[in-house]
């Protein structure tokens, strides 16, 4: 019988929130070595080693794009194992309230299941895409749970790991894209700082001090990461029955009595 998470996206974030309390210092810190290691890094490789590129066609716009050549292999080969890292650090985190920053390396030791599962998902992903763009997005969903599974079961496949989040989706596909959805102003709000850099003057826009100044404006991004994350873990715990919420009423005074409303 397949479960269906009950609980709304507020109780959700509210569980979320009451994770990070008195964490949200050490949360972002790790969010932050996250940014740095996804996207401050490609950025950085592309201002000091400029040159080659490769291009693929984008079946959503309908045209061939170009991209800077050893940043985009940096970005494919290690994106789903930082990913991995990343869930296994929140995992940690959210089950036992305790910080640990080394898991959210722990991907380096599954580096090739990590790399074959974003293949494998990439190319469904990219197949159903070809339909349409919604075909596209409900694969996405079906499959967003791989990498926590992973980082969950490390003795999984990546065949396991997209069947089991398959599964665990079957009937959570539209709360899980809500619970985005949810959070998707607070994203805005923490984009506002980095839109600043269309204000700098084109001496700016260009090498390393460019990369530098767009870490700095990304602060308020951290605090997001931060929050989101966490989130997206309790949709984890709670679709995976590791997490079992309490009834509604209970539930409800827990989240008054922790926020002293």
């Amino acid at each position: 019988m397949d479960f269906i998470v009950r609980e709304k996206c507020s109780e959700m974030k509210a569980l979320a929130r009451m994770a990070l309390r008195n964490n949200w210092g050490k949360i972002v810190l790790a969010m932050a070595i996250y940014y740095l290691l996804l996207i401050t890094i490609p950025l950085a490789i592309d201002e000091l080693i400029p040159g080659a590129t490769i291009s693929q066609y984008d079946p959503l716009l309908e045209e061939t794009m170009e991209y800077p050549l050893v940043s985009t292999l940096y970005t494919a080969l290690l994106a789903g194992v930082f990913e991995v890292g990343l869930y296994s650090f929140l995992i940690y985190f959210v089950r036992r309230r305790e910080i640990n920053a080394s898991h959210l390396f722990d991907g380096f030791e599954h580096i090739v299941k990590a790399l074959w599962l974003s293949i494998r998902i990439g190319f469904f992903v990219f197949l159903w895409s070809l339909l349409f763009i919604i075909p596209g997005i409900i694969a996405a969903l079906r499959y967003s749970q791989s990498f926590a599974v992973l980082a969950d079961h490390p003795e999984y496949s990546a065949g396991q790991c997209m069947g089991v989040s398959k599964q665990y989706m079957k009937q959570n596909k539209g709360k899980y894209f809500c619970l985005i959805l949810s959070l998707f102003g607070w994203a805005l709000l923490a984009a506002v700082p980095s839109a600043l850099t269309l204000l700098l003057p084109e001496v700016l826009l260009d090498g390393v001090v460019y990369v530098l100044i767009d870490y700095v404006l990304s602060i308020p991004h951290f605090f997001f990461l931060a929050y989101f994350n966490t989130s997206m873990i309790v949709f984890y715990e709670l679709v995976s029955r590791n997490l079992v919420a309490a009834p509604r009423e209970e539930a409800a005074e827990e989240v008054k009595d922790e926020f002293n409303f």
